[in-house]
């Protein structure tokens, strides 16, 4: 064989060991009892007080970081009449850790985020896999059943601090997209 098919063979070896060392699947419904763990721990609220935690859609499973192993947003088992609260879940060194957002005005924390809806109100999130990126969506109806407010933040994925950072522009891209979908009757 030559040096270069050598060569060649050797360097696709090398790829797709690297593309499966990269990517990792992860076993989120098996680790809930460690999440719930740490969602107590982080939120100090009564995680599960009506509801086991849980994963409520497929849609809420992505890898929007790019490290080959997919976020979650799990639900809390709690919230009000219409809305879930839905934590972002990160798994650093094989453990589940709570997301930390960096703010309009700079301020990191983690963020707990509403999903649901009645007549008059929709909030939402998306994970964004291409844009290493999570949005947060909202819309008010008028009493009339017109649009009132639309709008949301996306926040995207920071390899250097391991944060989610609020996008303007990312947020006012996606924000004109969703919102002309909710003029539709789409959203």
């Amino acid at each position: 064989m030559s040096q270069i098919i050598r060569s060649g063979l050797y360097l696709v070896c090398l790829v797709v060991a690297y593309a499966a060392e990269e990517s990792t699947s992860v076993d989120w419904k098996g680790m809930m009892p460690k999440v719930r763990s740490v969602l107590e721990a982080q939120f100090h609220a009564e995680v599960g007080e009506h509801y086991d935690i849980r994963i409520l859609r497929p849609g809420h499973i992505a890898d929007i970081t790019g490290d080959g192993a997919p976020e979650a947003l799990v639900w809390l088992g709690t919230g009000g009449a219409s809305t879930s609260e839905l934590a972002l879940m990160r798994i650093e060194h094989d453990q589940p850790v709570v997301a930390l957002f960096t703010d309009q005005q700079g301020k990191i924390e983690p963020i707990l985020f509403l999903e649901g809806s009645s007549v008059t109100h929709s909030d939402g999130v998306d994970l964004l896999p291409k844009e290493h990126a999570l949005f947060h969506s909202h819309f008010e109806r008028l009493g009339d059943g017109k649009l009132g407010t639309c709008a949301g933040e996306a926040y995207r994925w920071n390899p250097h601090t391991k944060t989610f950072n609020y996008d303007s522009r990312l947020s006012t891209s996606v924000s004109r997209d969703y919102c002309r979908k909710v003029l539709r009757g789409d959203q």
